[in-house]
């Protein structure tokens, strides 16, 4: 299983000037919240990829901690949606805004339903735990990584096309 989630973006703007110090300020003030909510992200996603039963007096025990995860990490993107959508936009520029918008929506479908499904797998009764039924959860978690990606990686050109038009210089960390 292929699990993409970028725990902290590698591009940072460096600051040139007064503009560049507000749009310094604009970029830190979104890229910590994608850390942010990445740290839940990377807990949930470590607990499925860790995390095993070894008797049925676990059950109860690991559906607890992962709806604990899930719920988390869901109520930190939530938190963090109303954040960045009170943040603004800068300068009436909201491309790079909208592309943290578009990598939270997915965050938040992948571990609502895509990766909650693969955690969640454990918890069928046996005779559903098939084969058939892990690949399909197997494809859903494939095709919503790629979406995440793709998502992030908008999220990164943005950032560069933000630092270009600003006048901020770009560096990577």
């Amino acid at each position: 299983m292929k699990l993409l989630l970028i725990s902290t973006l590698t591009i940072v703007l460096a600051s040139c000037g007064y503009m560049g110090n507000k749009a310094l300020d604009y970029n830190n003030s979104l890229v910590k919240k994608q850390y942010d909510v990445s740290e839940d992200m990377n807990a949930f996603m470590d607990f499925i990829k860790i995390s095993r039963m070894d008797s049925i007096s676990d059950i109860n025990s690991y559906k607890n901690e992962l709806n604990s995860l899930r719920d988390k990490a869901l109520n930190n993107i939530k938190e963090c949606q109303d954040e960045i959508r009170a943040v603004g936009s800068f300068k009436d520029d909201a491309n790079f805004q909208q592309s943290l918008l578009n990598v939270m929506e997915l965050y938040h479908q992948g571990i609502n339903y895509d990766y909650y499904q693969m955690g969640a797998y454990y918890l069928l009764p046996k005779e559903e735990q098939t084969t058939e039924k892990y690949n399909e959860i197997v494809t859903l978690v494939l095709a919503m990584d790629n979406k995440v990606e793709t998502a992030e990686l908008n999220f990164i050109e943005e950032q560069k096309k933000f630092g270009l038009k600003y006048d901020v210089a770009l560096s990577e960390n």
